[in-house]
């Protein structure tokens, strides 16, 4: 593994769904009260389902999505049982696989987590309290829902030059020193600007404010009480003792402990008779309400290849999930990362869509598909 930000720039180019194997990693054991999902007395397959890929497209089979598509795994939960799994190639059950900014929905669960624990006290907390040697005084003043919304001002460039934000958040060596120097350079708070270096301060943040590394506290606070089946691993900075984990993409996990993760939410928080979540950190996190939709809040992507959908008004961004209103007037939820990984949630249909995969075709926007399939596992038809 080489061993510089430019080594790594100039050897990998870009991000692959097999930097696991690249990259150095932290591991995450499967837990010791591991448990199987439990399965549905009959699977419910979706391969037939007829599914729109976006507009202007023919109505397909989903199993010709599925394949042209670039899915690798693909785990359905309803009423909190396995009702239907596929998987491509040559990955089986039990295969971690690359989650990308899924991990961000997780980083999000943790700051509850850490809430829940009393680690910190609220969301509206400033992030200097545990990160004073921020240089910027701006940044210092910035609160956990700054990050956790994307509003924070902080500069991000998009692109995959050396000197934009995009690289320079995943292939950095020296994350705790360029976090520090962050600085503020837009209105707090007037946009949304989906932001890499927001979970990676919060990686930070969590560190910090629980005594423990980010990989010690996701091991006992989600993967073993959830009894996750498989390890998992999250990508450091580097190998070392200082490695810091990153939260903005890191996780490598199995569609099937992915699925519990959603499974959770799905369940307010509580798992098998327990509050994990703080009471009402969910609705707070996914729901609608008092979020913006409109075109001034998505302004920054109006040309960028995120407006097409960002301007339809069904999608929000809260506390790093995607919403999703739906037809009937509710919502599903989602984690989504630029592969097209999704773990997509919806409270209606009691149902959770795991979707892995090694590519994001252009164009293509997964949430009204996984909304299909998730009416279809429920037999409805709105």
């Amino acid at each position: 593994m080489t061993s510089t930000y430019l080594g790594r720039y100039l050897a990998f180019n870009k991000p692959t769904d097999h930097d696991q194997s690249r990259m150095p990693q932290r591991s995450i054991s499967a837990s010791q009260h591991a448990a199987p999902v439990p399965k549905a007395a009959r699977e419910k397959d979706l391969s037939q389902l007829m599914v729109t890929p976006r507009a202007g497209v023919p109505q397909q089979p989903l199993s010709r999505l599925l394949t042209e598509s670039g899915t690798t795994a693909i785990v359905v939960l309803h009423d909190g049982r396995l009702t239907w799994e596929h998987y491509a190639g040559d990955k089986v059950v039990g295969q971690a696989q690359r989650c990308f900014s899924v991990t961000k929905s997780v980083a999000s669960a943790l700051v509850g987590l850490a809430i829940s624990d009393g680690a910190i006290d609220s969301v509206d907390a400033p992030i200097g309290r545990w990160l004073p040697d921020l240089r910027d005084p701006r940044a210092r003043q910035l609160t956990i829902a700054h990050l956790l919304e994307m509003r924070s001002g902080i500069r991000f460039t998009e692109g995959m030059l050396p000197w934009d934000d995009a690289p320079r958040t995943y292939y950095a060596t020296d994350l705790r020193a360029r976090l520090l120097a962050l600085a503020v350079v837009d209105p707090v708070g007037r946009f949304f600007h989906y932001n890499d270096w927001h979970p990676l301060l919060l990686s930070l943040l969590l560190e910090r404010a629980t005594g423990e590394t980010v990989t010690e506290f996701l091991q006992h606070r989600i993967w073993n009480p959830l009894g996750m089946e498989d390890p998992a691993s999250i990508m450091v900075d580097r190998g070392d003792l200082n490695g810091l984990e990153h939260l903005e993409s890191g996780l490598t996990a199995t569609a099937r402990d992915l699925a519990k993760f959603g499974q959770l939410f799905l369940q307010d928080g509580m798992w098998q008779g327990r509050r994990l979540l703080p009471s009402g950190w969910v609705e707070s996190t996914t729901s609608p309400a008092a979020t913006r939709s409109d075109a001034e809040w998505f302004d920054y992507y109006r040309r960028r290849p995120w407006g097409r959908v960002l301007s339809t008004g069904r999608y929000y961004y809260r506390r790093m999930w995607w919403g999703h209103r739906v037809d009937n007037g509710g919502y599903d939820y989602f984690a989504m990362g630029v592969l097209g990984q999704h773990v997509y949630v919806s409270p209606d249909t009691a149902t959770v869509i795991v979707r892995l995969s090694s590519r994001f075709p252009p164009g293509m926007w997964w949430a009204p598909v996984l909304r299909s399939m998730a009416l279809a596992t429920a037999g409805r038809t709105d």
